[in-house]
């Protein structure tokens, strides 16, 4: 089903998802803690998001 979604789901919508995405990640992690450990950690969890759109 997600696959599925994604197919029909237009070019510029994923990225301006994953920019979305990533910006809140860098809010999380870069702005509140800052921590090499986290900043990592949310690198690859965006990773992780682009594979599965």
């Amino acid at each position: 089903k997600l696959k599925r979604e994604a197919i029909e789901t237009k070019p510029e919508d994923i990225k301006n998802y994953a920019r979305m995405f990533k910006d809140s990640l860098d809010k999380k992690f870069y702005g509140v803690l800052g921590s090499k450990e986290l900043i990592e950690k949310s690198e690859r969890e965006y990773e992780v998001v682009l594979k599965i759109l």
